[in-house]
């Protein structure tokens, strides 16, 4: 509470119980004047951190218009990390999840009620495995330079993006059920997105590929087995 946080600066290791998980919460509703910070950030840990049977919830992160850096609730910079079996509710400010510059696994998540974006990789490569989001504001995953496997997730209700790749990201996924989105997928400046099986339902467009930046070009998108339907 009271813009409280966690740097480290070493890998972190929670590793609660499948009955008895971690809970990582911040104090929102006891302090409503809280400006953010309720959350974790390990930077250029020099091995791999793991978290696991861990709780998430009530967090803060800035805003992109504050200037303060790191945008996320949970932050892991130059710093390896292997996520699995974990649940994330209720974040007020940029991004829950952000990983930059950094090998990861993130398997056996949920994640709902998401002011803006869900997670967000960056300059970093990885694995997304067994994912179910839910109720983001903005993108449920934003991929940026980054070169990323996804497989069995599921998406609802996302404001803007299911799944956005942009700046010659490389994902390969498999296995996707997107509805109630904006834009279900979509690949922008030089990003390959390639799937095979997707279910999109009750979005405004199933899938775009565009350049948005001029130093970039175009998206592309590869899809072997879709269905769209509302």
């Amino acid at each position: 509470e009271n813009e409280g946080q966690i740097i480290s600066y070493s890998p972190i290791f929670m590793n609660g119980e499948k009955e008895k998980p971690i809970i990582f919460t911040g104090d929102l509703y006891k302090n409503k004047n809280n400006k953010y910070g309720n959350g974790l950030t390990v930077i250029n840990a020099n091995s791999k951190s793991s978290i696991k049977n861990t709780i998430f919830k009530d967090l803060k992160s800035p805003l992109v218009g504050t200037g303060e850096g790191l945008l996320g609730a949970i932050n892991f910079y130059r710093s390896d990390i292997d996520l699995e079996n974990c649940n994330f509710s209720n974040n007020e400010g940029e991004d829950f999840l952000n990983i930059i510059s950094s090998n990861f696994l993130i398997k056996n998540i949920f994640i709902n009620e998401i002011d803006y974006d869900a997670i967000d990789i960056d300059f970093s490569n990885g694995t997304i495995e067994d994912a179910t989001i839910v109720n983001s504001g903005n993108d449920a995953l934003d991929f940026s330079r980054s070169k990323v496997d996804l497989k069995d997730i599921k998406i609802n209700n996302a404001g803007d993006k299911g799944i956005s790749s942009g700046e010659k990201s490389i994902i390969q996924a498999k296995d996707l059920t997107i509805k109630n989105a904006n834009i279900a997928i979509a690949s922008k400046d030089l990003s390959e997105l390639e799937i095979e099986n997707i279910n999109i339902k009750n979005s405004n467009i199933a899938a775009a590929a565009y350049q948005k930046k001029s130093e970039y070009g175009p998206g592309v998108i590869i899809i072997d087995k879709i269905n769209i339907s509302d």
